[in-house]
This record gives C-alpha cells, structure tokens and sequence, in this order.
C-alpha cells in the first residue's frame, strides 16, 4: 500500500485584503469586498458554483484594488458561500449568513426518482398561521399526493408518488421570508 501525496501549488499573486464572513438581516444589503494586488486585475465573483452576473441583485464594484459585491435585497437563498477569483486563479472565500425568521431553510436543489415519496421541512424562530407551500409560483392545496402539515415551529410538505410534472421551483412563504429548491423528479 503507497499513499499519494497531493499538493497544489501557492498562487502567484495573493490577494492583498482577503473577503470576510458577513451576518446580515433578510431584506437588508449585505456587501462582500476585497482587495487584488494591482488596479487592472480581472476578478470574478461566484456563489458556491455559480458565477454572478451584474443585475438588479448583484452589483460589482471596481474601485483601483478594491473589489465589492453588494447583494440587494437579501432573502435566506442568498445565505451561502461566496468567492473572487483572480484571473490566474487565486481565490478569496468568504460565507454570508442571513438572519431572519427561517431557521430551517430547503436545500438548493432536492432530486428523488419518480415515484418516490420528498419531504420538504422548514422551521421558523416565530410560528406564523399564514404560511403556505408553492411549485412555479403556484400556492400548492393538499390532495391524494400532496400532504401539508405544521407541528409548532416545522412545516412539513410531502408529495407521495413523485412524476416529472412535480419539477420546477418548491417554495416556503412565510409572510415577508421565503426559501426555495430546485426540485427534480429523475
């Protein structure tokens, strides 16, 4: 038996102000900076595998060696890890946490086999009696599949017999918080 040894190379260029971690409030802004060795330096930013692109959500800021993201409107899906990349690779990594009424949020992306039972949970700090369940922007009712309960603070939605026609975006609105899963039926 041999073990391998792996190593990676130190970047060429490090960052000279690495991100720091962010707490923030649901709805307010939250804003992500650092700072690259020289002014022209290309930078990316990304959220776990995802690379941003400037909008209404993201605006990216470039101000000589300083690079900002500031994230608008912040719902709990916004709650992840986030990185600048360099051009040549070097990463900064820095995670935003949001706090809100959601404790418990759903997961980005849920997949089950056809015909299989999901189970979606949610727990919130502060119980409200008008929460409710969508898929695609469709407040969801119960029916033979589809089972929605609420013991104190978790809320619960089942789909038992799950088809394709079930994909598509499951969300949790409680009042002014919300978390959403891409959901797959496979």
């Amino acid at each position: 038996m041999f073990t391998k040894h792996v190593s990676f190379p130190e970047p060429q260029i490090p960052f000279k102000k690495k991100l720091q971690d962010v707490e923030v409030k649901e709805k307010e802004t939250a804003t992500l900076q650092c700072e690259v060795p020289v002014p022209n330096t290309k930078a990316s930013w990304f959220m776990e595998e995802t690379r941003l692109e400037e909008s209404s959500k993201y605006r990216m800021d470039v101000e000589g060696t300083l690079r900002r993201l500031t994230i608008h409107n912040v719902t709990t899906n916004d709650d992840a890890v986030y990185i600048c990349e360099m051009k040549e690779g070097s990463r900064t990594v820095a995670e935003l946490t949001v706090l809100g009424n959601i404790t418990k949020k759903l997961p980005r992306r849920t997949v089950v086999p056809v015909s299989d039972t999901v189970i979606f949970c949610v727990e919130l700090e502060k119980p409200v009696d008008d929460a409710y369940w969508t898929r695609n922007g469709e407040r969801l009712k119960e029916d033979s599949r589809i089972i929605i309960a609420r013991i104190n603070r978790q809320y619960t939605l089942t789909i038992r017999e799950c088809t394709a026609e079930d994909s598509g975006e499951v969300a949790f609105i409680a009042r002014d918080c919300k978390t959403s899963t891409r959901f797959s039926v496979t």
